[in-house]
């Protein structure tokens, strides 16, 4: 596949076969939302598995995260919260030229099974509050939940 040049509010994508473009784009218009309460809900295809859950900036899963981490108590939260501030704040802002690498998803659920019954059928699998893996691993995605 050839590469390709898409520019987006100043940013530059290169599109290939590692990352989606829309998928890419809707990343973004996520994480330029100043008040980090956007979300959008999607289903992922990764590594042949079905993951689906809210679409949020990483700014917002990073801060959710820390306040994960603060309920937990004990020494390690505290300094995987010192952890995640310091890399924050090392990283800063992102630059225009710095491209998204990190899909993040709050209320993920995993899906490994469906059990069906006259009246539906039930998604069966793990939950997890907070989940994250790297674009180029997502194989395919829609918009929304399964029903």
């Amino acid at each position: 596949m050839t590469e390709q040049s898409t520019e987006q509010n100043g940013h530059h994508f290169h599109a290939s076969e590692q990352a989606d473009i829309y998928l890419y784009l809707l990343m973004e218009i996520l994480d330029s939302d100043e008040t980090n309460q956007s979300a959008v809900s999607v289903t992922l295809m990764v590594g042949g598995g079905v993951v689906c859950g809210e679409l949020v900036s990483h700014a917002r899963w990073r801060g959710e995260m820390e306040e994960m981490l603060q309920g937990v108590g004990g020494p390690g939260p505290e300094l995987v919260s010192k952890m995640l501030q310091t890399v924050g704040r090392e990283a800063g802002p992102r630059k225009d030229d710095q491209l998204l690498s990190y899909v993040h998803l709050r209320k993920a659920k995993i899906i490994t099974n469906y059990r069906a019954t006259l009246e539906s059928d039930e998604q069966m699998g793990p939950e997890f509050p907070l989940w994250r893996t790297r674009l180029a691993d997502v194989q395919g995605w829609t918009l929304g939940r399964p029903a």
